[in-house]
C-alpha cells in the first residue's frame, strides 16, 4: 500500500503548481496501511484540516483507481508525546529537496535575516519591531513597515 501512496503523491504533483505541492504534500507520509485503509500523517491540526477540505477526496479517488478497489483515507497528526518516536523521525525525512529548501516550501530568501541586517536611524524602529516579532516578545497584530 505505501507504493500507492507514492503514486497518489506523484500524481497530486502533477495535478498541483509546485508551490502548492511543495507546501501541502511533502509533509505527509504514509503511517499505516492495509487492504482496504491509508492512513496518513500530517505535521498538525491545521495541515488535517486543509487535507481534509480540499484534497481528500482526490487522494480518496486516486487511491482507490490504482489499487483496483475503494480505499479509505485517515488522516493523523503528529502527537507531540511521539517527538522522539519514530513518526517524528519518519516526518523528518524528505523527498528529492533541493539545498536550502524547506519542508513547508516557503520562498524565503535564508540571506535575509537580523545578522546580516545593518540598522541605522532611518530603520532603527523597523529592526526593533521587526525583531520582537520574530523572537515573539510583542505581538503586533500585523505588523505593517511601509517605506
Amino acid at each position: 500500500m505505501n507504493e500507492v501512496f507514492d503514486q497518489v503523491i506523484t500524481e497530486m504533483k502533477e495535478r498541483l503548481e509546485p508551490q502548492e505541492f511543495q507546501r501541502w504534500f511533502r509533509p505527509l507520509y504514509s503511517l499505516y496501511s492495509s487492504d482496504s485503509s491509508l492512513t496518513i500523517q500530517v505535521p498538525n491540526i491545521f495541515f488535517k484540516s486543509w487535507i481534509t477540505d480540499y484534497y481528500l477526496s482526490d487522494l480518496k479517488r486516486i487511491a482507490s483507481d490504482l489499487a483496483g478497489e475503494k480505499i479509505d483515507i485517515l488522516i493523523d497528526v503528529i502527537q507531540k508525546d511521539t517527538i522522539d518516536g519514530p513518526s517524528l523521525k519518519k516526518a523528518e525525512k524528505t523527498r528529492d529537496m533541493a539545498p536550502g529548501e524547506t519542508a513547508y516550501g516557503t520562498d524565503l530568501n535564508d540571506k535575509l535575516n537580523f545578522d546580516n541586517f545593518i540598522v541605522g536611524k532611518s530603520n532603527q524602529l523597523a529592526h526593533a519591531a521587526s525583531e520582537a516579532v520574530a523572537n515573539r516578545t510583542t505581538v503586533y497584530n500585523p505588523l505593517f513597515i511601509y517605506g
